[in-house]
């Protein structure tokens, strides 16, 4: 049994879930997809704004951008959301956003929007999604934005990135470039980079592992392992709850300023370490010293070892 609502025949599993929803009694479901393709040459660059939805930008080696969206929901949410792209210049903007309802209207809206979006590989990236994950592989442009709620997740990028969220978790896989990615709730993990690294969470741990560059990583609220895999570049580890594991090559130098409030600081470099070295509290020099290891936690203990 299906539906029709004057747009697509929607399966009887989409209905029944909008009618689990109390105000949603007697609504119709409904769907629809947005198709826009636009020439920008090899780079270009993509802005979108919209009040939901998940974002997913693939590069590609065409010079076009192409925008599809997908909308499903209660058939008067689907009506009421509103989504344009225009171009200017090399640049494409998409903006979607779910009109206001009347102020005697009081249900929530029931709208699922998702975004593919294939673009150059150059292309630069301007996201902004209030309320959906954001998924980018392989773009090698400047990348900037943040959701609201939901993940981000980063594969392959070659840019420099500013990306936030305010609930979910954050993860980039061989990246290149400076990343500066927070979460005010969820965990961070972060592998093989070129480059330097700024991770924040306020809840979650934290894996910053395989980098070449400059680290600073901080949780008020987990355990956090990093590892580097070329010269030490300074390294800033701060945990308000949790350990802190730190993996360095055997070779590497620095100024270690390690401290545990709550348990033991032990670095595993026999032999190698000038200075003060107490069972919660490391001031030394490593190798002769150098770039700053600066590691501490107010409620665990931490280790510095070495690594590859």
């Amino acid at each position: 049994m299906t539906v029709n609502s004057g747009m697509r025949r929607v399966p009887l599993l989409l209905l029944a879930s909008l009618l689990a929803f109390p105000g949603a009694a007697g609504a119709r479901a409904a769907e629809r997809s947005f198709r826009r393709s636009y020439s920008v040459g090899s780079t270009g660059m993509l802005s979108l704004e919209t009040s939901t939805g998940s974002v997913n930008v693939i590069a590609g080696d065409s010079g076009d951008i192409r925008v599809d969206a997908d909308i499903q929901g209660r058939e008067q949410d689907v009506n009421d959301f509103d989504l344009s792209a225009e171009q200017s210049g090399d640049e494409v903007i998409v903006r979607g956003a779910l009109r206001e309802q009347e102020a005697w209207v009081w249900y929530s809206p029931r709208l699922a929007v998702s975004f593919t979006i294939r673009v150059p590989r150059e292309c630069g990236l301007k996201l902004q999604t209030a309320d959906g994950s954001i998924r980018v592989d392989g773009v090698r442009g400047v990348l900037k934005g943040g959701t609201s709620t939901g993940d981000i997740s980063l594969a392959g990028t070659e840019g420099n990135v500013n990306l936030e969220t305010r609930s979910g978790s954050l993860r980039a896989d061989s990246c290149r470039g400076t990343l500066d990615m927070s979460t005010s709730g969820g965990g961070a993990y972060i592998n093989h980079v070129e480059g330097d690294v700024n991770i924040s969470t306020s809840a979650g741990d934290v894996a910053v592992t395989d980098v070449s560059g400059s680290i600073r990583a901080e949780t008020e609220g987990g355990n956090m392992v990093i590892s580097l895999v070329g010269p030490n570049r300074g390294i800033h580890a701060e945990s308000s709850g949790g350990d802190i594991r730190i993996s360095l090559p055997r070779r590497d130098s620095g100024d270690i300023d390690a401290e545990a409030s709550g348990g033991e600081v032990v670095c595993d470099f026999p032999g190698r370490l000038q200075g003060t070295m107490r069972n919660d509290e490391i001031d030394a020099r490593l190798n002769g010293g150098g770039s700053p290891i600066y590691a501490h936690t107010r409620g665990g203990s931490v280790r510095i070892a070495p690594g590859y």
